[in-house]
């Protein structure tokens, strides 16, 4: 999973894009697919979907290549309920989001209302199915398409209730769980800016070195007081999310804590020693989005942190934030909107400071052009200030200066 999570990311550095999968258009394995640009993108492959069997894809694949795309959930039930796709299989398509692309246009109908709806809709579509071999039709069979050997009668589709859309982690919370990570977005989306402020490697470059033999060998304890003092002089600090947490106590009594530390490349494992974890035990949430100081350990088979400090990701940014002199916003001006811009002027102004603002937009061609903010519109460029501005375009667009 995390060599398959640095090949994502890697394609990404490289602009190529990696879609989620979907029934219409994800085969057994990944494959290259157009995007709406007409430029090639690579979509996951239900094998990779947990809970997905391989005679349930093949199913899918084989109905879809016969009879066409499906046209919507009950559409797909209906040709396929009957067959090896099973209820587990079925809830992990919608949870990994498969159906999305089926819904564009109707936004009423989400993961959760197809979620809440599905034992309802797959008994509709068994049931339509017999009645189909059976070569009966149903009193509402008065929808006429055209194709195959011609005319041919098509039930209506039972209307799918709405429910509210489970929010953004809870989403990309069921992504990771039958994916093994996240695709639609991360959740260090909104503090990639000051993630590179603060951080002076990442765990794929962690684990790029213990590849290289460049890492200090595996030990299965605390160092002694002279390795570990020449060790602090360069600990390397990374940044990322608490995915586990787990805290144990030592045959002397004191407790310590195993973490997993994930960020965009991966993840990797972080050894809290009692003395260091009674310092910052506070920060040591699952889910908690934090900065680690420490040594790294490893060696071909792996790597691992032996944490000196750990601190929420919002203090450890403080002291960069109040260096800050210069905010680049890089925008595109193709999709920044008057209102956008409005709504940033009133933050700078909420906001005021000693910071000076720059808006660097940069054309698909590559040209680029900044743009001074007038002397007088200076702004604190604080924690909660880079938060609002990721709220007001969507996305980090943030650079420090």
């Amino acid at each position: 999973t995390d060599k398959l999570a640095r090949y994502i990311g890697d394609a990404k550095d490289h602009d190529i894009e990696v879609f989620g999968p979907d029934v219409n258009e994800s085969n057994r394995l990944f494959n290259v697919v157009e995007d709406a640009e007409k430029k090639e993108s690579i979509r996951f492959g239900m094998e990779a979907i947990k809970g997905c069997g391989e005679a349930a894809i093949n199913t899918i694949v084989e109905e879809r290549t016969a009879n066409g795309p499906f046209r919507s959930f009950p559409d797909f039930c209906k040709r396929v309920a009957q067959k090896k796709v099973n209820k587990k299989t079925t809830e992990a398509l919608i949870r990994a989001g498969a159906f999305d692309s089926l819904y564009v246009k109707n936004p009423k109908v989400n993961r959760q209302s197809l979620f809440k709806s599905m034992d309802v809709i797959t008994a509709w579509g068994i049931k339509e199915a017999e009645t189909a071999s059976l070569g009966q039709g149903g009193l509402f069979d008065v929808m006429f398409t055209s194709g195959g050997d011609g005319p041919h009668l098509r039930s209506a589709d039972p209307e799918i209730p709405f429910h509210q859309e489970w929010n953004h982690m809870e989403k990309l919370d069921a992504e990771r769980e039958l994916l093994g990570f996240y695709v639609s977005g991360h959740p260090l989306d909104p503090y990639k800016s000051l993630l590179r402020q603060v951080t002076s490697t990442s765990v794929e470059k962690i684990f790029e070195m213990a590849r290289d033999g460049k890492l200090t060998p595996k030990s299965d304890g605390p160092m002694d007081w002279k390795a570990r003092k020449a060790a602090q002089s360069n600990e390397p600090q990374l940044g990322g999310i608490l995915t586990a947490v787990k805290e144990i106590t030592t045959k002397k009594g004191d407790r310590m804590a195993f973490l997993t530390l994930e960020d965009f490349g991966g993840k990797i494992e972080v050894v809290v020693f009692p003395k260091s974890y009674e310092k910052c035990k506070d920060a040591v949430r699952t889910g908690n989005v934090v900065v680690v100081r420490g040594q790294v350990e490893g060696n071909e088979q792996g790597a691992k942190v032996l944490a000196s400090h750990i601190e929420s990701l919002e203090k450890a940014s403080m002291e960069k934030i109040k260096a800050v002199r210069t905010v680049v916003f890089r925008l595109d001006p193709y999709n920044t909107s008057r209102d956008q811009l409005q709504n940033l002027k009133k933050l700078c102004l909420k906001t005021q400071g000693t910071c000076r603002g720059v808006i660097e937009y940069t054309a698909p061609d590559g040209v680029r052009a900044r743009f001074q903010f007038p002397d007088a519109l200076t702004f604190s460029a604080d924690y909660a200030f880079i938060q609002e501005v990721k709220e007001i375009f969507g996305r980090d667009v943030l650079g420090f200066q």
